[in-house]
């Protein structure tokens, strides 16, 4: 381990772990622990101690600039520290034991007396206690560190005193009145009172310390105390009892046993020959010491430097909490530092344009993922994407660039879908942000989503930096892409970066550019926090896993949290960054895009949008949410087997919570039973909801052939929103019908352009506008049914210009439409669930489209089986499925008409009687004929 990578993460490392020295460049082997910390790497020092009851000793202190070097001979290394000094550094420099605990590369968790009984006899080498009293940390002599959680007493180790947990109140309390006297900037006697060991210990009082290895307290140290209402309000904690000796096996003891008091940062002893307390006061006076400083008349003395690097330590306490555990955090220098080094960005394109590449790019460059696990879109990692070949979720990763000036900065890289059915994904990512990159394929130019996702990110107010891709390929053309870019939307290109994605060709410019142009977060490290939830995930073992920005404050593992919207409380379990793997943090400062835990079960508490805050410190106020989003289509999700009915209500749940977009509410259906009616954005997020559903929750489901909402206005001039065909009322009880429209914004080349107006044409559109935005590119605009639209018009345009053209739209409101509901029989029966609307002049044309693919989808029965459409009471289109027919006369060799008529007419009335009981079975394929009628050539001549 090279100290020069620790910055201000301390260390607490085991026997045996080897690390290298800055001073000299050495590999050195611990015989007991090593402690680094520093920010400028300037004030780094090894503790260190052999297997022996000599004390911890500092046997190196070693600086990158030190102009002294300890223990330049062997006999000055043993220089006489209590263990208490180490104790408290420990505690001060670590907010809980839980953050002591993950730097230990064996743990185990003790949290009963048959537990720790497994040690047997075993010497410990080493204990501490955290302040919480919730944890105790102990290392025997030939066993890892172990963790004793909850710890019950007193644990004493001596060959005629079995090791044990004794009562806590057989030991003096260190009472309030010693707390609270005139503070001192040295050491000072207090009292003079035995403090040591009271009963039930053998050897007197004084002699019993040396069988007492550490004191474990429970509850603010109240059961400590003979009387308990003695230490109810004392800001005290117990750390450990121990007796390090002089080797010559004098009476020259150490302190061995102490506490800290934490509000005054006052340390409080006692000596081996229990004549008083003694206490020392860690405060800013002592970092302008500059004389050496004496703990007792028998110590050796030792450096100020050490002992100012405890203090400078031990600075930072956050009030509010003292009572039940030290939150240290690192110096408000270092945070500022770190702060002003984080750049946070999103990558935003329209589709197809090179987003996720670029990721890939950034990634490899940045050495943040290991050439053997690099993949391409390496942070899509949803199969469906992989498959698809398309970004479905946003992804969040933070990776680390050294730049060429010399400074290592911190980027969280967002990756965001590119398709119009997921612009809400886009628009949570950008709030997470405080720059974008606007990824503009050279050979393509500025696309339909182009603009809609840019001017997302300028509602935003990001700083932009446009990044022209693909520029290796022969038709690239990044000047004239930079010219659109400026003319469609205004961006200055003057500090573009023309790359290739695939090449890493100016790659590497770009991550400078990052560097240089998209702003540091100001999020203000000292205020309240607040952290804006952009996305979750349920995670069956974690509960919720909320991905969160900080925008003030900071946030620690252990802090009690409240969701601001939700009103509810909880305790954070786990903290981290996306790296790309979901790496544990001990704490995530102003600016910081990560994640966390807090062992959250209810799925509808914690939503995208909330805003997280301290529960002991809360904001004022809660962060900007989102805004929610309309759904475009709606469709019915059934189970196919009605006993499945609650899993994929839980489904639906959970992928909502990682879906926000995703919209869902109960239905019944007398063809298909209970199911939800649940709103998309799309018809592309429908089918992967869909496929989500299937794969990830493994359910079997039929999903019916999407809807838009329509606005019912009724004779009796009451108003109803309906989404689901079947639910609208009797055409007598109607007076009006008004569907959505959208205004269409479609890019063509120019020799495309009438192809593109005959489809929309075709699709009920009324022409807008025409503009030609140079002498190959035409934007035209329609205002167009949403229900056309949202079909299959944008694959049409797609094939029909050889996939140049790009689509968007945005909605117009609600027009009057002479709208009919065309209702679906089954061998008689109303099928509510194949139900659709149509406009009246083409009413008659997708009737029979309809009934002839029904035709086709829908299995042969031993019986006919009518298909028909009616409008009302009126049928309108009808075909039969033939029955299959069984040869019955392939018997009869003689050929008798009478016989063979007379077993004729008894299949037929066979088949009458299965008619009328026989039950059709829908196939999914039977829904989707609704939506894929289009196809039909029929059907398009109906339209024109």
């Amino acid at each position: 381990m090279d100290w020069h990578g620790l910055y201000a993460f301390p260390l607490f490392v085991p026997r045996g772990y080897k690390w290298s020295s800055v001073y000299d460049g050495k590999e050195y082997i611990n015989k007991y622990a090593a402690i680094g910390s520093g920010h400028d790497r300037k004030m780094h020092a090894d503790l260190s101690d052999g297997v022996n009851e000599f004390g911890l000793s500092v046997q190196k202190l070693t600086f990158a600039n030190a102009s002294r070097q300890y223990a330049k001979t062997r006999n000055e290394k043993k220089i006489q520290l209590a263990p208490f000094e180490f104790a408290f550094w420990a505690m001060t420099n670590f907010r809980s034991v839980q953050e002591l605990i993950e730097s230990l590369p064996s743990i185990e968790v003790i949290n009963d007396n048959e537990a720790l009984n497994k040690y047997g006899d075993a010497d410990l080498h080493y204990a501490a206690a955290d302040p919480s009293g919730r944890f105790v940390i102990i290392e025997p002599l030939s066993m890892p560190m172990r963790v004793i959680e909850n710890p019950l007493g007193v644990v004493t180790n001596a060959p005629n005193f079995k090791r044990e947990v004794n009562k806590l109140n057989d030991y003096m309390p260190l009472l309030p009145e010693y707390l609270n006297g005139q503070l001192s900037y040295n050491s000072q006697h207090v009292a003079s009172k035995d403090f040591s060991g009271k009963k039930q210990l053998p050897g007197g009082y004084t002699p019993s310390a040396r069988f007492i290895r550490a004191a474990y307290l429970k509850e603010r140290s109240d059961s400590a105390a003979d009387q308990e209402e003695q230490l109810v309000n004392a800001r005290n904690i117990l750390n450990s009892v121990t007796v390090p000796k002089m080797s010559s096996r004098s009476d020259t003891y150490t302190v061995y046993r102490s506490a800290v008091a934490l509000e005054t940062r006052t340390l409080y002893y006692e000596n081996y020959s229990a004549t008083g307390l003694f206490k020392l006061v860690l405060n800013d006076s002592l970092l302008e010491q500059s004389k050496e400083i004496f703990f007792q008349r028998r110590y050796k003395q030792f450096s100020n430097y050490f002992f100012k690097l405890i203090v400078v330590l031990s600075d930072n306490f956050c009030l509010g909490s003292l009572i039940d555990k030290i939150k240290m955090m690192s110096t408000f220098e270092e945070q500022l530092d770190r702060q002003k080094h984080i750049r946070n960005f999103s990558i935003v394109a329209h589709i197809d344009h090179g987003k996720s590449t670029l990721a890939d790019r950034i990634l490899e460059m940045t050495h943040s993922v290991a050439q053997r696990q690099m993949k391409a879109q390496i942070l899509d990692d949803m199969p469906l994407e992989r498959e698809r070949g398309i970004t479905i979720k946003m992804n969040s990763v933070e990776v680390h660039y050294d730049a060429k000036d010399g400074q290592r900065y911190i980027f969280h890289l967002i990756d965001t879908p590119g398709h119009v059915d997921f612009s809400y994904e886009v628009s949570r990512a950008l709030a997470a942000a405080d720059g974008a990159l606007l990824v503009v394929d050279a050979t393509q130019g500025v696309q339909a989503q182009t603009l809609a996702n840019v001017y997302l990110a300028i509602d935003n107010d990001l700083e932009i930096l446009p990044v022209i891709n693909k520029i290796d390929l022969p038709s690239a053309d990044p000047k004239g892409t930079k010219a659109e870019i400026e003319d469609d939307i205004g961006i200055d290109t003057s500090d573009a970066a023309d790359v290739s994605a695939k090449t890493g060709l100016g790659v590497a410019d770009l991550l400078e550019k990052i560097v240089k142009i998209i702003p540091a977060p100001t999020g203000d490290l000292n205020a309240p926090l607040q952290a804006l939830i952009f996305d979750s995930k349920y995670d069956s073992y974690r509960g919720v896993v909320l991905s969160i920005r900080v925008k003030e404050g900071q946030i620690h593992l252990g802090d009690k949290i409240r969701l601001m919207n939700a009103g509810a409380d909880y305790e954070v379990t786990e903290l981290g960054v996306f790296f790309p793997d979901a790496t544990p943090r001990k704490e995530l400062i102003a600016g910081d895009v990560g994640y966390l835990t807090a062992s959250i079960k209810d799925i509808h508490i914690a939503r995208s949008g909330d805003t997280v805050t301290n529960a002991d410190r809360p904001a004022q106020k809660a962060l900007q949410g989102y805004r929610p989003m309309t759904p475009m289509v709606y469709a019915g999700i059934y189970p196919t087997d009605n006993g499945k009915y609650n899993e994929l209500r839980d489904a639906l749940d959970k992928l909502s919570l990682n879906d926000a977009s995703l919209e869902y509410e109960p239905e019944t259906s007398t063809a298909l039973g209970f199911g939800f009616r649940v709103g998309f954005l799309g018809l592309l997020h429908m089918d992967v909801v869909q496929e989500r559903l299937e794969r990830e929750f493994d359910l079997e489901i039929v999903i019916t052939a999407p809807t838009v909402t329509y606005h019912v206005i009724k004779t009796d001039g009451s108003e109803e929103d309906i989404s689901n065909p079947s639910d609208i009322p009797d055409a007598s009880s109607i007076k009006e019908i008004r569907e959505p429209f959208v205004n269409a914004t479609i890019m063509v080349p120019e020799q495309y352009v009438g192809t593109v107006m005959e489809l929309a044409q075709a699709k009920r559109g009324i022409f807008d506008t025409m503009d030609y935005l140079d002498k190959s590119r035409v934007n035209v605009k329609y205002k167009m049914p949403l229900s056309e639209i949202i079909f299959d018009f944008f694959d049409k345009i797609k094939s029909s210009t050889k996939g140049y053209a790009s689509l968007d739209y945005s909605l117009a409101g609600f027009f009057v439409s002479d709208l009919k509901k065309i209702d679906i029989l089954l061998n008689g029966d109303k099928v509510d669930a194949l139900s659709f609307i149509s406009h009246k002049d083409f009413a008659d044309n997708r009737a029979r489209v309809v009934t002839g693919k029904l035709k086709k989808v829908i299995p042969r029965q031993n019986f006919e089986i009518p298909i028909q459409a009616a409008i009302g009471s009126k049928i309108i289109a009808r075909t039969n499925i033939k029955a299959y027919r069984k040869d019955v006369t392939v018997k009869i060799h003689t050929g008798d008409p009478d016989r063979r008529a007379k077993l004729l007419d008894k299949q037929r009335a066979g088949k009458a009687r299965m008619k009328s009981i026989g039950r059709v079975d829908v196939p999914q394929e039977a829904f989707m004929a609704i939506l894929k009628n289009s196809d039909d050539e029929q059907y398009n001549k109906g339209l024109s």
